[in-house]
């Protein structure tokens, strides 16, 4: 007897564990469900108050190519529209669209303004394949030539804009940077499958054949024969300066 009444007190026991375990859940499943409801709620009220309502748009950054109409237009803003219904990831990437933008931010400034900072492309080079396209600073062609006055720009031929243009980009900054160089200028980089890579120079025009290494070190050797070739070979129309002890003049 005493047997029977032993496992009947164990199963009341179990039994209130369990009741006290499910009433515990409850509540917390209650608290949780409170705080969704007051969380949708703070949302629901930020989203749809007029208060937020956007009234202005203030575009920062140096702007040449693009206007801050053109800006508002590509992300789809107009006023009125809620400050937090917002989708800011979807603005910076319609703004992105822009060729002429190379990166965009944008933060809310409660309670009615957004606050947009654009950074444009800096075109380096052109690239001729099959039409004339904008190359920037990081080698990325980002657009076709169309009505712009950028045309003073060297030009990339005998490249596909799937190539990487790293190398026609470093003969382009050997020409910025020495000024001993800058004053041939530069007018074309070509690169050619079988020699490798040649620059035609705004100053004579003159083809400047350099192969496909030690790029620095031919052009410093360009620089110092020049001054004698100059005057000794008048008509000079290029030099290949792919041998070590001589360079090869065409005229």
């Amino acid at each position: 007897m005493n047997g029977i009444l032993g496992q009947q007190e164990v199963r009341r026991r179990s039994r209130g564990v369990l009741f006290r375990r499910y009433r515990l859940l409850f509540k917390r499943a209650g608290f949780l469900a409170c705080l969704i409801g007051s969380g949708y709620g703070l949302w629901w009220g930020l989203t749809h108050a007029s208060t937020f309502a956007l009234r202005q748009i203030e575009v920062v950054g140096r702007l040449e190519k693009v206007t801050m109409q053109e800006i508002v237009e590509a992300a789809g803003l107009h006023a009125g529209v809620n400050l937090f219904s917002l989708n800011l990831q979807g603005v910076e990437a319609k703004t992105l669209r822009l060729p002429w933008i190379r990166s965009v931010s944008i933060r809310r400034q409660v309670p009615a303004t957004l606050w947009i900072h654009v950074t444009e492309q800096k075109p380096k080079a052109l690239l001729l394949d099959d039409q004339l396209f904008f190359v920037s600073e990081e080698g990325l062609v980002f657009k076709r030539l169309e009505g712009e006055t950028n045309r003073d720009l060297p030009v990339i031929t005998g490249m596909k804009g799937d190539q990487s243009l790293k190398i026609p980009l470093q003969l382009i900054d050997l020409f910025e940077e020495q000024h001993d160089l800058g004053v041939f200028g530069l007018s074309e980089i070509h690169y050619n499958a079988a020699t490798g890579y040649s620059v035609v120079t705004l100053k004579g025009p003159l083809e400047v054949k350099l192969g496909r290494v030690d790029f620095e070190k031919k052009l410093e050797r360009l620089k110092k024969i020049w001054a004698d070739l100059a005057v000794r070979t008048p008509g000079l129309r290029g030099i290949d300066l792919n041998y070590d002890e001589k360079a090869i003049v065409k005229l």
